[in-house]
């Protein structure tokens, strides 16, 4: 039993590297791809910060949201768990970090990250993560029904108790 904790323990520690891993990916990748958006929405390029100048962010966002996802439960009842109940720990995970960051600009007069830039940096994070969820609920859910996963059941009653 002692085994079986410490194993799920540091799986969800890789979960957790992996996510910090796929939000920093995210962020990365809004920033190569802010160029490309910004002719979209009809915004001219205003020389606006980039990835290298708002690294103060990343430094809180990256760490602190796999954390915070813990918090609220997103790595507990992964085979269980609906996209919309996922959904929903992230967006709970979204308004903390945000407030947060929000909070941190605000009192130590920081300068603000590009809007553009944050939120495509936040819904591709959302996709990077759910993609992930689902890979590893999926993975879960095929090891489960793996034959040598099955446990011994005793089932008492008659014939027709058990058809039931």
């Amino acid at each position: 039993m002692q085994g079986s904790r410490k194993r799920e323990q540091f799986s969800i520690q890789a979960l957790q590297l992996c996510d910090a891993f796929l939000v920093f990916i995210a962020f990365w990748g809004a920033d190569k791809l802010r160029p490309l958006i910004r002719p979209l929405f009809g915004l001219e390029d205003g020389g606006e910060i980039g990835l290298s100048e708002s690294s103060w962010l990343l430094f809180i966002v990256v760490p602190f949201t796999p954390l915070v996802l813990e918090v609220f439960g997103f790595y507990r009842n992964m085979m269980r768990k609906t996209v919309t109940q996922s959904l929903a720990q992230m967006f709970r995970c979204l308004l903390l970090i945000g407030v947060s960051v929000a909070v941190m600009v605000v009192f130590f007069k920081m300068a603000p990250s590009s809007r553009l830039g944050l939120s495509t940096a936040l819904a591709m994070a959302a996709v990077f993560l759910l993609i992930r969820d689902a890979l590893v609920r999926s993975a879960l859910k095929k090891a489960a029904l793996q034959k040598g996963n099955r446990e011994r059941v005793v089932l008492a009653g008659d014939g027709g108790d058990i058809a039931e």
